[in-house]
């Protein structure tokens, strides 16, 4: 088994990661703290949020099952990974939207802190970005800052996050 060794910051604490490339469980560690991390590998769902939430809801609790404190979904996961504009506007998230409200509602309200990625719309341009949400709560966001040639849909993201 390979390892990788990082350093990271996760919520303002310092850490210290040990990342086993392979099939074992993902952990960090620091001087006091040992942080179960789960990567959530899931089928490709598209346009279907229901679906999407219900398929998160279940790999929430087979990660606070396993003792995860953080699990991390796809890229796009929330509607799929649509690279069509027209499609990806139908199914865009505004943050500070209602609509956002009752998703963040249908989240876990116990188990790990969860990274989603999903499409995000704000004053009418398209993000690709991964919120943090724990227990219902959306406590951070990420818009990707370096997309790729296939991305031209999104606008880059301009916040890197702090370290």
């Amino acid at each position: 088994m390979r390892e990788l060794a990082l350093r990271l910051s996760l919520f303002g604490r310092a850490l210290a990661v040990t990342v086993a490339v392979g099939r074992l469980p993902v952990r960090l560690a620091s001087a006091d703290a040992l942080v179960r991390v789960a990567a959530a590998q899931t089928p490709e769902i598209r346009e279907n949020l229901d679906a999407a939430l219900d398929c998160l809801a279940d790999f929430a609790d087979r990660a606070q099952a396993a003792g995860a404190y953080l699990l991390c979904f796809p890229e796009g996961f929330l509607q799929g990974y649509l690279l069509h504009e027209e499609t990806a506007r139908r199914h865009a998230l505004d943050l500070a939207s209602p609509a956002f409200a009752a998703v963040l509602d249908r989240f876990p309200k116990t188990g790990p802190t969860l990274v989603v990625g999903l499409i995000e719309v704000e004053r009418g341009c398209l993000y690709n970005t991964a919120v943090v949400v724990e227990r219902s709560v959306l406590i951070g966001r990420y818009r990707k800052t370096h997309l790729l040639r296939g991305e031209a849909i999104f606008t880059p993201g301009a916040e890197s996050p702090g370290l």
